[in-house]
């Protein structure tokens, strides 16, 4: 089992549609190969924590980086685990614009209450980094 956390650039700001069109193919896709994880767009930057079965993990991982919807991505980390963070996730999702993202279907929300759940602290600290570095736009409800 793996986890892979990454930092990527959209390469145009996405809209409600795009977003949905995205979560779509990404929940498909991850319920037919066992991975689970979470994604947060915040204007343009995404957070992405996946988690699966090596070889699944390693396929995705590489179409992930061949993907031209986004660019500048950084691996913050690509490694071995024993359980899993998002068990329950084929893909949560959480954005600033709210009011706009929640009319997507299979809009995840991610509460604080959710986040604190998490034990893994490398995971936990890249999720607080980036909600920090976008503080002024990210809304909790």
């Amino acid at each position: 089992m793996y986890r892979i956390i990454y930092l990527s650039s959209s390469v145009k700001y996405l809209n409600g549609e795009e977003i949905e069109s995205l979560l779509v193919q990404s929940r498909k896709k991850n319920l037919e190969n066992d991975i689970t994880g979470v994604l947060m767009y915040i204007d343009g930057d995404f957070l992405q924590i996946i988690e699966g079965p090596n070889t699944a993990m390693k396929d995705l991982f590489e179409s992930i980086k061949k993907d031209p919807r986004h660019k500048g991505i950084i691996t913050i980390l690509n490694t071995e685990i024993t359980e899993r963070q998002f068990p329950k996730w084929s893909m949560g999702f959480c954005a600033s614009d709210y009011e706009k993202l929640k009319q997507i279907k299979g809009y995840e929300n991610i509460s604080k209450e959710k986040i604190t759940e998490i034990t893994d602290k490398t995971a936990l600290a890249f999720i607080d980094s980036f909600i920090k570095s976008h503080r002024s736009k990210f809304i909790f409800i």
